[in-house]
C-alpha cells in the first residue's frame, strides 16, 4: 500500500495533520496487556532491531534515532512498547513537554488486534491519573491511525 510519507518543501505540514483529543472527562481507566510496558531504560539492541524493521517496512525520513530516543527518556518523555516473542512490535511516545502522543506504530504482522488501541490506551492511563491535558496529530493520509484514535473515544478538534 503506498502511502505519502513526505510533504514538499516549503508546506505547512499542519495543514495536513488531523488533530485528536480524548474525553479525559468521562474517561475510564483500560486495562492493559501485559505485552505493554513503560521503558525507562532502553534495550539498544531490540529497539535496533525494532527501529530497522520499522524503516524497512515504512522508510520514513523524519524517523526518530536511538540517540533521540535516550534524549527523549532523559527529557522526561514516556515511551510504552509492545513486546511480543521478545521482540519490540509496535511503540508510542508522550512528548510530556507538549502534551502530544506520537509516533504510535504497530508492526505490520501484527496490525489488527488492538495492539493500537492498546498503546493509545496505556498512555491515555498514565496522563488521566496525572490531569494532563493530551492531544496527538495525525497525517490526513494515515485512516488506519485516525479509525484507531476515534475507536479509543478520542475526538477531531479543529
Amino acid at each position: 500500500e503506498e502511502l505519502l510519507h513526505w510533504y514538499p518543501d516549503g508546506l505547512d505540514v499542519e495543514e495536513y495533520m488531523i488533530k485528536f483529543k480524548p474525553d479525559l472527562i468521562n474517561y475510564k481507566e483500560v486495562e492493559i496487556i501485559p505485552e505493554i510496558n513503560q521503558v525507562f531504560e532502553l534495550d539498544e539492541e531490540k529497539l535496533k532491531w525494532a527501529i530497522d524493521e520499522f524503516q524497512v517496512e515504512l522508510n520514513w525520513k523524519d524517523m526518530w534515532s536511538m540517540e533521540d530516543a535516550k534524549q527523549r527518556l532523559k527529557d522526561g518523555w514516556y515511551f510504552n512498547i509492545l513486546e511480543i516473542d521478545n521482540k519490540i512490535v509496535g511503540w508510542v511516545w508522550f512528548n510530556i513537554l507538549e502534551n502530544e502522543l506520537c509516533n504510535l506504530y504497530v508492526h505490520k504482522d501484527y496490525r489488527n488486534a488492538g495492539y493500537g488501541e492498546q498503546l493509545i490506551y496505556s498512555i491515555t492511563n498514565l496522563v488521566n491519573k496525572e490531569r494532563i491535558d493530551i492531544y496527538s496529530k495525525i497525517d490526513v493520509w494515515n485512516i488506519k491511525s485516525t479509525n484507531v484514535f476515534k475507536k479509543c473515544n478520542w475526538e477531531e478538534i479543529k
